[in-house]
Formats: structure tokens, sequence, C-alpha cells
């Protein structure tokens, strides 16, 4: 098997992971390359391993690589392989966590909340804030978010992603 096999192998892998989530690759656009950024982050919190975590610990929720793989699924978009099985049963289940945390509590847009779930979370386990903290930049940062910041933390907290009450 071929490196080049192997690698469109990996974009069809992400293209069946981004798309599962409501992800649309399209041409140059950040909001997409925005959207993958959450959604990727979040199913890796959620066990699924697609490979990307070390640029978020470098760069914030950021990945230079998963940027980088978006545009070329656009570019290439390589063909399904008939009957091929390109997403473990961890992965599956934690797609389907993801699914399950991604969908809005209240009248908020799904990126968005998307968008607070993740940074929340990052927050607080990347970059090491307390949950205060995390909320209050938070806040600060996005107030247009900030009436669903205790949804998103119970959120967080029911997938085992957030600090039970009495760690904070």
């Amino acid at each position: 098997m071929s490196c080049t096999t192997d690698r469109y192998k990996h974009l069809r892998a992400l293209r069946q992971f981004l798309g599962e989530l409501g992800v649309v690759i399209s041409q140059d656009d950040q909001y997409c390359q925005d959207q993958a950024q959450i959604v990727i982050y979040l199913g890796q919190r959620m066990g699924a391993d697609l490979g990307y975590r070390s640029g978020w610990y470098k760069r914030g929720l950021r990945c230079n690589e998963l940027n980088e793989d978006t545009k070329e699924l656009w570019w290439r978009d390589p063909e399904p392989v008939e009957g091929e099985q390109l997403l473990g049963d961890r992965v599956l289940k934690a797609l389907s966590s993801t699914c399950e945390l991604l969908e809005p509590r209240g009248e908020i847009d799904r990126w968005d909340w998307g968008w607070l779930m993740a940074n929340l979370d990052y927050l607080v386990k990347v970059a090491r804030f307390s949950p205060s903290q995390a909320r209050e930049t938070i806040i600060s940062e996005n107030p247009r978010v900030a009436s669903w910041v205790d949804e998103a933390e119970t959120a967080l907290r029911e997938f085992g992603l957030w600090p039970a009450v009495d760690e904070q």
C-alpha cells in the first residue's frame, strides 16, 4: 500500500467524520475551517483520535495540519472505496457522543454552541484555566454566547469533560 493510498484513506475518513457532524468542505472557507476545528477537537475529546491533537497544545483551537487537510479534501476529493471501513468502532462511538454534545440546548446557533463547548473545554483542559476563569474569559471575549455558559458547563459535565462541582 503506498503512502498516497494511506493519505487518501485518511482524507476519506476525515471527510466522513466531518460530514456526519454537519461540516461541508468548501473552497478556502474560514467558516468551514472553524467548524472543522471545533468538531475535530470535541470528537477527539470524546475519544476519536484523528491525529491532530498536538497542534492544539501549541496554537490553541487552531491546527494547521487540519486546515491543510480540509483544503486538500476540497481540491482532491478522493473517491470513496466500496466497502471500505474508514472509522473503527471506538471512533464511531465517539462520533455518536460528539453529535449529542453538539446538539444545542436552547435557542443558540449550533456552531455558536460548538464554539462555546470547545473553547470552555480547551481553556480548562489544555490552557489549565480554572472553570471560573474559563467562564469569565468566554463571557468577556464573546458576550453573544454568555447566556448559554451554564448550559454548556452542564453538557460538558454530563459527558465527563467538565470538573465536578467540588473540583472547581
